[in-house]
């Protein structure tokens, strides 16, 4: 289980979205690459704020982790944010995110 926060703006400040969310991840390991790649998925809850209000709706997406190092990953992961309250942010019910990072252990 993780959380995390995050901003999201196509150029609009009208359109600009502050992101929460708390979310499950699988792991799925092979057992014949023990930790160089490990594929994951995710999902979970989140809500949505910014100049059109507040929403709730959810994540789902995937990735991989590649390790380079003992103790460094790098992970690259694409979400799909969905069913984002068109009431509260007009012309905007979902978006999808291509994230990456680096993971410490």
């Amino acid at each position: 289980m993780a959380g995390e926060a995050g901003y999201a703006c196509n150029g609009s400040t009208y359109q600009a979205v502050g992101i929460e969310s708390i979310d499950l991840s699988y792991h799925l390991i092979s057992m014949k690459r023990p930790k160089q790649i490990e594929p994951f998925a995710v999902g979970g809850t989140s809500v949505y704020f910014g100049s059109g209000g507040c929403a709730t709706g959810f994540n789902l997406g995937g990735g991989v982790s590649v390790w380079v190092a003992r103790h460094l990953t790098l992970r690259f992961e694409i979400r799909d944010h969905a069913h984002i309250d068109p009431s509260e942010f007009p012309r905007r019910s979902g978006f999808v995110a291509f994230r990456f990072g680096a993971t410490f252990k």
